[in-house]
């Protein structure tokens, strides 16, 4: 099998996280000082472009060294990168577009800039390269257990994808949303309900956002110690940075509800894998959203009855935990089936 060694997987990812920081930087400009940006031209463009510049030349290089030993460039193609060097381009052709759509549009002042076509472009193709070691170390096998070398890159990879969705999603990314229950619910339509049905769907799509990429992991592996800590506190932390939210209270959210997936994670019961993954990800998703709500309740910011708030921790619970036991009972082989073909190997 054409595979990379973890160690090139992590040169991948670091290169990634200064793509990934540019973009953080940049949509903090586009929250704090919008006003005085007129062109596509601007220094946290610098960073964000010359990331991609740098992690695309390294996926090149990645490729040209199997050039010698390969029949064709597909067979220098190493196992897992066929769909980052597709990332690649996808992201050359958004970020061209986006250039253009700058300059003949001008510069968006709010939540369009997440939905414009030529951004939507540049997050596909950031997601197909940070995503690059859980494809790679899929196709190395090696049973349930990450090699030592591997689990670095994975959680960056888990980390920064999940930073990824946060940003992209970030008008229903709940975490460092103080505001979100500040409205007093009356059981009639109007703005009270309104305001509720708004603010359960960004709880929802929160859990999602921040259990997805954890179960992609448990579906095959057992999850590495700290990745949801790492990957759900650092989620919380840049996203609440860059859209000027709430970082107490988002990182306390982030942060609890990771600690608490991971400790159930690492508790052996004699249950099986698929009872632990189940139990993690919906004790961690409950501890996150009670550690939200009881902040904001301190704060004096609670308007919700106990029936509301309540029931969302359960239901997010409920999900979360749904969603492991989908994921997990459709759980691939330990071994990689070779019968695919060459075709499948690229990806």
């Amino acid at each position: 099998m054409n595979t990379t060694h973890p160690r090139t997987d992590l040169v991948t990812m670091v290169l990634g996280i200064w793509m990934m920081l540019g973009l953080f930087v940049d949509g903090y400009a586009h929250v704090n000082i919008i006003e005085t940006i007129e062109s596509f031209f601007t220094p946290w463009h610098a960073i964000f472009y010359s990331g991609f510049a740098a992690t695309a030349a390294w996926i090149g290089y990645v490729v040209w060294l199997r050039m010698a030993e390969a029949d064709d460039i597909r067979a220098a193609i190493p196992a897992g990168y066929g769909l980052s060097i597709l990332g690649v381009v996808v992201f050359a052709l958004g970020g061209a577009g986006d250039a253009i759509w700058h300059t003949l549009l001008g510069i968006e002042v709010g939540v369009d800039a997440l939905l414009s076509p030529t951004h939507v472009l540049l997050f596909l193709g950031i997601l197909m390269i940070m995503t690059t070691p859980l494809r790679t170390a899929a196709h190395r096998g090696g049973g349930r257990r990450l090699d030592r070398a591997e689990v670095k890159p994975v959680i960056l990879s888990v980390a920064f994808t999940t930073a990824l969705l946060g940003f992209f999603l970030t008008y229903l990314f709940a975490p460092g949303a103080g505001w979100l229950a500040d409205h007093p619910f009356d059981g009639a339509t109007g703005e009270g309900e309104t305001r509720l049905m708004l603010g359960m769907g960004m709880i929802f799509v929160s859990t999602f956002i921040l259990a997805g990429p954890v179960v992609a992991v448990a579906q095959r592996w057992r999850p590495p110690v700290g990745l949801a800590t790492v990957a759900w506190g650092m989620t919380t932390l840049m996203v609440a940075i860059a859209f000027d939210q709430d970082l107490a209270l988002a990182v306390a959210t982030g942060v609890t509800g990771g600690l608490v997936t991971d400790l159930l994670f690492g508790i052996r019961t004699g249950s099986s894998e698929i009872v632990r993954t189940v139990t993690a990800l919906g004790g961690g998703t409950a501890a996150a959203w009670s550690a939200f709500f009881v902040l904001v309740a301190n704060a004096d910011a609670l308007q919700w009855p106990p029936e509301l708030w309540a029931g969302a921790i359960l239901l997010s619970a409920l999900g979360a935990a749904g969603l492991a036991w989908l994921a997990c009972n459709q759980r691939p082989s330990v071994e990689v089936a070779e019968a695919s073909g060459r075709e499948a190997a690229l990806i």
